[in-house]
C-alpha cells in the first residue's frame, strides 16, 4: 500500500470522525436547548396544551394580534399565537368546536390575513403537529422549532438566554409599553413598514382563504354555536396608513357582508382604542388587552369578564 493511500485513508476517517462527531454534538446541543429554554417558556406548545385540555365555552382565534390583545378569563381561552394564517385560525377553531362543548368562538377578521406573505403561507406541518395527540421524542425537529434552530443556536452562543424564546412575527413585551410616548417619527415610521407589509390584494373574496373562512363561519353557525367576527384594534398611524388602499376597505366591508350573509355577528374595533393602550403599530399592551378583552367578551356575547 503506497503512502499516498494510506495517508487518504486517515484523512477519510479523520474527516468521517470530526463529521460524525459534529452530528452529534448539533443534535444532542439542538435538542437540549429546545426542550430546557425554548419550549417551557414558548407559547407555541402553551396554546397546543390549551387546545388538547380545555374544557371552556368561549373561544378566540386569532394571529399576534389577538395573543398580545386578549386574555383567558373564566369559561374563555384564548388560542390566538403571532404568525398564524387564516387556515391555521379556521382549523385551530374546527378543533375546539369539535373537541368541546363550544358555546361561542371569537374569529378573527383582519384585512392584513390576506396579504401576499400570509396567503403564501404554508403552515400544514405546523397544524399536524399542533393537534396530534402526542409529540415526537425529538423536540427540535418538530415544525415550529425546527424553523427557527439557527436562530436558538445564535442566541445561545452568544449567552442571550432571555431571547430564546418564541422568533415569530412579534416578540416584545409590550405589557409596559405605551405607542403614545413614543417619538412621533418613530411611531410613523414603524407604520408605515406594518401597514406596507400587511397590505391586502386586491378582490379579496376571490382568494382562497376567503373560500375557506366563508365555509368554516357557516359551519359553526349551523353547529348552534355563536359566532363574533373580529377586526380588531390598530394605532391611529397605522389606520390612517392603512383606509388610504382602498383594498384595505374592501377587505372590512367583506368581512362585514359575509357576517351579515351567514346571519353572525361582525366587531370592528379598528379604531375603538386611544394609541396609550398599544405596544406598537398593531399590537396592545397589558392594558389595552384588559379593555379589549372585556369589551369584545361583552360585544360578542354579552359576557362581564
Amino acid at each position: 500500500m503506497s503512502s499516498y493511500t494510506s495517508n487518504s485513508k486517515r484523512y477519510f476517517y479523520g474527516f468521517s470522525l470530526i463529521f460524525i462527531v459534529g452530528i452529534l454534538l448539533f443534535v444532542v446541543g439542538s435538542e437540549f436547548i429546545v426542550r430546557t429554554i425554548v419550549a417551557p417558556k414558548n407559547e407555541f406548545d402553551a396554546v397546543r396544551e390549551r387546545l388538547h385540555s380545555s374544557h371552556s365555552a368561549y373561544g378566540a382565534f386569532a394571529d399576534s394580534r389577538g395573543a398580545s390583545g386578549l386574555r383567558s378569563k373564566e369559561d374563555f381561552s384564548n388560542f390566538s399565537m403571532a404568525g398564524d394564517n387564516l387556515s391555521t385560525i379556521i382549523e385551530k377553531a374546527r378543533f375546539f368546536a369539535n373537541s368541546n362543548a363550544a358555546k361561542g368562538i371569537i374569529i378573527q377578521a383582519d384585512p392584513h390575513h390576506f396579504a401576499i406573505y400570509r396567503l403564501n403561507s404554508d403552515q400544514s406541518a405546523l397544524r399536524n403537529d399542533l393537534f396530534r395527540p402526542d409529540t415526537p421524542w425529538f423536540q427540535f425537529l418538530r415544525p415550529f422549532y425546527r424553523q427557527y434552530l439557527l436562530e436558538y443556536w445564535k442566541a445561545y452562543i452568544l449567552n442571550l438566554a432571555n431571547p430564546i424564546t418564541q422568533v415569530a412575527e412579534d416578540t416584545q413585551d409590550h405589557s409596559i409599553i405605551r405607542l403614545s410616548e413614543q417619538p412621533p417619527n418613530e411611531i410613523e415610521t414603524a407604520a408605515s413598514i406594518r401597514a406596507g407589509l400587511q397590505a391586502p390584494v386586491k378582490n379579496v373574496m376571490r382568494t382562497r382563504f376567503a373560500n375557506a373562512y366563508a365555509t368554516a363561519i357557516h359551519e359553526f353557525k349551523n353547529s348552534g354555536i355563536d359566532v363574533c367576527m373580529v377586526s380588531f384594534p390598530v394605532s391611529s398611524a397605522y389606520l390612517k396608513l392603512s383606509i388610504r388602499d382602498p383594498n384595505y376597505s374592501q377587505a372590512l366591508k367583506y368581512y362585514a357582508a359575509l357576517a351579515d350573509e351567514i346571519g353572525v355577528k361582525y366587531v370592528d374595533f379598528s379604531s375603538a382604542l386611544g394609541d396609550r393602550l398599544f405596544g406598537n403599530a398593531d399590537h396592545l399592551n397589558e392594558e389595552g388587552a384588559q379593555t379589549l378583552t372585556h369589551a369584545i367578551l361583552y360585544n360578542c356575547f354579552g359576557l362581564n369578564r
